[in-house]
């Protein structure tokens, strides 16, 4: 079933909200029955998100988590506690909306499937993730209680707009009347959000009191904004909770390091300056055709380069990209770019899309690792 699943368009042939007010219309709304923790931004939601579920989960809560797009499995995409869906289930609501018969994009479907199951699961929050924007989202069919708001760069110009104030408007449509909004981005921008209920900005010269397990720099901003979301929903969480959670977070393809290997999804300009901490021998790097490459690719960490791209549509051929370096190498798939990095080098990077770090990540487990540990 989720083959089929796969076949439908990736997103909306129209930008906006009708197919999902449809659909959620034929389930009997069940969005009107849930809290949630609605989070937008450029960069950091997955990190943000994730840590956000493992400090309530850990508080006693049950949460749900939806988020996108998946290192591993779509099962990950749906989870309540860290646990994904099971693939009967999966499989069962598949079977169900398809039987709406409403004419959804694969985002659309799944966002609607994600609805349903933490519904009949009676889940306390969700933490809800955009997928792209905010005002015309598929996730924004919700009125959240709670919304997050990581940061703005410039990404997805040909839908969100052409400049900074531009995007972060977009962005900003996730705000309800009721909202209460915690900001961790631009303090220029931050006037543009504060039309909820109440606005929390993120003070980062503040350091926090907690060992993390995510590394680089910026999951402690991640961490930073997360921890004042949950004191905001949850006051009397204790400190023990935070640290317990936020030390035993796991997040695949985020600075995961499997053997000589480090993974790590940066799909803009502003992830790929998150790399230059990470000390590599060479770099497999690809992206897709929408995203400001040439940026990307000056921003890269010195080290050798080999370019590639993942098995979709929509990425860019790395020929392509050949042309903004004076020396790399390239391969037309991802395994072969992986066994050339392996045999040639000791410290290999691998980054861009989430695509590239999904494919890469099964490859490297297939060939090089005995057993996949999630």
């Amino acid at each position: 079933m989720k083959q089929w699943l796969y076949s439908l368009k990736p997103m909306a042939d129209k930008f906006n909200l009708d197919a999902m007010k449809e659909i959620c219309e034929k389930l009997d709304n069940p969005q009107n029955k849930l809290k949630f923790i609605h989070i937008a931004g450029t960069n950091g939601k997955g990190s943000t998100s994730v840590m956000i579920q493992a400090m309530l989960t850990q508080a006693g809560y049950k949460i749900g988590r939806y988020n996108s797009p998946h290192i591993i499995d779509f099962n990950e995409r749906i989870s309540i506690n860290d646990r994904w869906i099971a693939d009967q289930d999966v499989n069962r609501l598949i079977k169900l909306i398809k039987e709406k018969n409403v004419n959804l994009s694969f985002f659309e479907f799944a966002t609607a499937m994600a609805l349903q199951y933490f519904y009949e699961n009676n889940v306390d929050y969700i933490v809800w993730e955009t997928g792209l924007g905010g005002r015309l989202d598929a996730t924004n069919i919700v009125n959240a209680d709670f919304c997050v708001i990581t940061n703005i760069s410039l990404e997805h110009t040909e839908f969100l707009g052409t400049t900074k104030k531009e995007i972060a408007k977009e962005k900003a449509g996730i705000i309800k009347s009721n909202s209460n909004v915690i900001y961790g981005g631009d303090k220029q921008l931050s006037n543009i959000f504060n039309i909820g209920e109440k606005l929390i900005e993120i003070n980062y010269d503040k350091p926090i009191d907690f060992k993390l397990n995510l590394q680089g720099k910026h999951q402690i901003k991640n961490a930073q904004l997360a921890i004042e979301t949950v004191k905001q929903i949850i006051p009397e969480i204790k400190n023990k909770d935070i640290e317990f959670a936020l030390k035993h977070l796991k997040f695949p393809g985020r600075q995961e390091v499997i053997d000589k290997f480090i993974l790590d999804s940066a799909h803009n300009p502003d992830a790929i300056k998150t790399l230059h901490n990470i000390k590599t021998d060479a770099i497999i790097f690809g992206c897709m055709k929408d995203k400001n490459y040439k940026e990307m690719i000056k921003l890269l960490p010195k080290a050798n380069v080999i370019l590639t791209k993942a098995d979709n549509e929509r990425s860019l051929n790395p020929e392509i990209l050949a042309k903004e370096l004076e020396e790399c190498i390239v391969f037309n798939n991802v395994r072969k770019a992986i066994e050339y990095a392996y045999n040639n080098f000791e410290k290999i990077l691998i980054t861009g899309s989430c695509f590239i770090v999904s494919e890469a990540r099964k490859e490297v487990y297939k060939k090089y690792i005995k057993y996949l540990k999630l």
